[in-house]
């Protein structure tokens, strides 16, 4: 027995208009993607994963810094141990573009600047033995390109580093090698 006391509708289907779609009507939405390095930096020939595989993974680090953005810490753990065979390129230096494309979105990224910062200081600080090379390597990268970036894209990326170098006493070895070789061209 029904112990609903509540209003019965009656609802005409026969107005109700069905539409199928295929998969291919089906668009994603598009996402802008930043590579830094043409190359991995693991030496040796390291294979590429594929395009797909390689979508798969971003998608994964965007889930971890969404699902993460309380304690960012704990999700570490989750994106290193993302299954990518160690045939193929380091994880690292995917976690790396992937932040970096996050940041520069415009007109902002998801969550606030600071917290990208503070994710790629928790990287370097968990992986101090493989990350601040890859990190170093994305650096001398856009410092090489620093004519090249839109003018937005350089302020952010001077906030960052600002941020960056703060949480690690100012220190920063690639400083001192650019400016030697600064100094040896200018001899």
């Amino acid at each position: 027995m029904n112990n609903y006391k509540g209003t019965k509708h009656k609802f005409n289907t026969s107005d109700l208009e069905i539409v199928l779609t295929t998969t291919e009507s089906i668009t994603y939405p598009p996402r802008n993607v930043l590579r830094i390095f043409s190359e991995p930096i693991v030496p040796g020939d390291v294979p590429k994963l594929s395009l797909v595989d390689r979508l798969l993974v971003e998608e994964y680090i965007r889930d971890f810094l969404y699902f993460f953005s309380e304690e960012p810490r704990e999700g570490l753990k989750h994106v290193v141990n993302i299954p990518v065979p160690s045939k193929f390129e380091s994880i690292l230096d995917i976690v790396v573009e992937t932040l970096f494309t996050e940041l520069f979105l415009f007109p902002s990224p998801l969550f606030n600047r600071s917290y990208y910062a503070l994710v790629l200081c928790e990287f370097c600080k968990t992986f101090s033995e493989t990350m601040p090379t890859i990190l170093t390597k994305a650096i001398c990268v856009f410092y090489d390109r620093l004519l090249d970036l839109d003018i937005q894209c350089y302020f952010i990326l001077t906030e960052w580093f600002s941020h960056h170098l703060s949480n690690f006493d100012f220190k920063w070895q690639w400083y001192l090698e650019k400016k030697q070789k600064l100094l040896l061209t200018n001899i």
